[in-house]
């Protein structure tokens, strides 16, 4: 049973022009190593996490930051902190898809109730 839904789209230009302090915010030093500067990088990762808060249906309240998800280069998810305390990811499947051009990032986040085979 799908829980919820998130999308988000973003101009990856945006990437070039904030400061080194916003990566070090919304970026684990794992995702820093991949990302190198690179902005189609950045900004892929970075619609992935909004789309990922806002199927949760949380976005950034209560404690749960950017950082709690990290997106590892193995295309592995990992949730920390309040994700991983408080929504047990053991019991949901949580889909991602991407799509990129030259000019925009998107990406979209749906999460499912695990069935439960009897």
């Amino acid at each position: 049973m799908i829980k919820g839904i998130g999308i988000d789209l973003i101009e990856i230009t945006r990437f070039s022009k904030v400061p080194e302090d916003f990566f070090n915010q919304v970026f684990t030093s794992g995702e820093l190593k991949i990302i190198k500067k690179n902005h189609l990088f950045a900004g892929l990762k970075f619609s992935i996490k909004e789309a990922i808060l806002k199927a949760f249906g949380i976005g950034l309240y209560y404690g749960f930051f950017f950082k709690n998800i990290e997106l590892k280069d193995d295309n592995k998810l990992s949730l920390n902190g309040p994700f991983k305390n408080n929504l047990s990811q053991s019991k949901k499947n949580i889909h991602i898809g991407t799509g990129n051009s030259k000019r925009y990032a998107c990406a979209i986040a749906i999460i499912e109730d695990k069935q439960e085979v009897s």
